[in-house]
Order: structure tokens, then sequence, then C-alpha cells
């Protein structure tokens, strides 16, 4: 019995352990979060509906800053040095020098982003019907690269080479930096999936869709499903 009671209490302390790896952080409960962002010790986080909110304090505390933002519904995050960007959902895109106490358009026609990309002065945004956008001066001026008329919803990018998900579209690549795509519609078997993020990690591009998570090690040329452990949503077959 004294055995017995001994394992009991080890197998709580790790049932307990395990979960409080995880902590609710204060200031944005009941939030819907769409993306979040770090620049050094201060974490952005974009709402459905409130806005931007920031913590220096590794989440312990949030406070609003949404100063000079027409709409509060942010889809995007993406930093540069000190210079924070946001993508709205309806009012194109806005940045911030000041940790989010002011934020200015800079938005030369966008409207609605769903996903920005910066490297260095050079920024890659993704609209839902424009397709893609890119400007070269810090969001000053803005170009149209292509995919008009398709729901842009992530875009990565690994030298010369942008990747672009899209909604019902599946997946292009651009090998010049946005000037001309090619189509990948079908990742190992899954024709048409909405591709809803991107990230490349060293020789490895992963996507992840509604019907999974991709992976491909020639850039993009042939993908994998790489989804053990993963389990489906229960309307996806």
């Amino acid at each position: 019995m004294k055995k017995i009671i001994i394992i009991y209490i080890v197998f709580i302390y790790f049932v307990k352990f395990s979960y409080s790896q995880w902590q609710q952080t204060n200031g944005i409960e009941g939030e819907v979060v769409n993306c979040l962002s770090v620049i050094g010790v201060t974490v952005y986080a974009g709402t459905e509906n409130s806005g931007v909110f920031f913590s220096n304090n590794n989440g312990t505390n949030w406070t609003a800053v949404n100063d000079g933002l027409p709409d509060l519904n942010i889809r995007s995050i993406a930093t540069n040095g000190t210079t924070v960007f946001i993508g709205t959902n309806n009012s194109g895109v806005y940045k911030s020098s000041d940790n989010g106490a002011n934020w200015t358009p800079v938005n030369s026609g966008l409207t609605s982003i769903n996903t920005l990309v910066v490297k260095e002065a050079n920024i890659f945004a993704g609209s839902c019907n424009g397709g893609v956008f890119y400007s070269s001066d810090n969001g000053l001026n803005w170009l149209a690269k292509g995919l008009e008329n398709m729901c842009v919803s992530s875009i990565a990018i690994n030298g010369n080479q942008v990747f672009a998900g899209t909604w019902e579209n599946c997946l292009f690549i651009s090998n010049d930096s946005g000037n001309t795509w090619t189509g990948i519609d079908d990742l190992s078997g899954i024709t048409h999936s909405d591709i809803t993020s991107i990230v490349v990690n060293g020789t490895n591009i992963f996507a992840g869709s509604c019907t999974g998570v991709f992976k491909s090690s020639d850039n993009g040329l042939t993908w994998v499903a790489v989804n053990s452990g993963i389990v489906e949503w229960p309307y996806v077959t």
C-alpha cells in the first residue's frame, strides 16, 4: 500500500508539472489573437476586434496600443528593427516606431491584408482578392506582385524565393522575388488545399493547411505530408 501511495503522489506531481508549463496571461482574456511578434523583450499581439496589445514582461501584463488605428481587426504583425508593421482587415498597413504609441498608415491603396513578411527594408504583403504587394522602402510605396484576385493567406521568404499560400488555390512559388509565380496545386496528393501558414527552417519549407502539414526539402519541387501526431479537424475528410 505504501508503494502505491508513493507512485500515486509521483504521478500527480508530474501531471501537475506538465500542465504548469502554460499559463494564461492577463489583459487579453477572451480575445481572438490572430498574430504575434517580438522585438527584444516586447511582445506584440494582434486581436480580432480590439486592436494591438503589447507586453514587456513576458505576457504577465498587456497594454492596448491603438492610437491612430481606424481598424481594430489586426490580421498580421511583422517587425523590422524597432519598427512594427501591422496588416488590418479593412484599412491596409500601419507602422509604429514608438512601441505602438502612435501608428502611421503606409497603404498606397492597400486594404485587406492577411499576412506581412519583412526582410530588412523589403516588405511583402498578402491581401485578400488583391494578391501580393511589395515595398522596398519600409512601406512608403507598394508594387503589385501578381496573384491578383486570389486571397493570399501566408508568405515566407527564402533568399530570392518567395512562397505564397492562398485560400482555395493552394501554393505558389517565385524564384525572382515575386516577379513571376509557379503554382503548386498538389501537395502529396492533396489538391487545391487552403494554405494557412508557411515557414522556412534551413533547407526545409513547411506549409500548414486545412488538411495537415507538408514539408519540402527541395525548394518546393516536391512535398510530403508530415502529420504524425496531429489530429484532424472533425470536418476534414
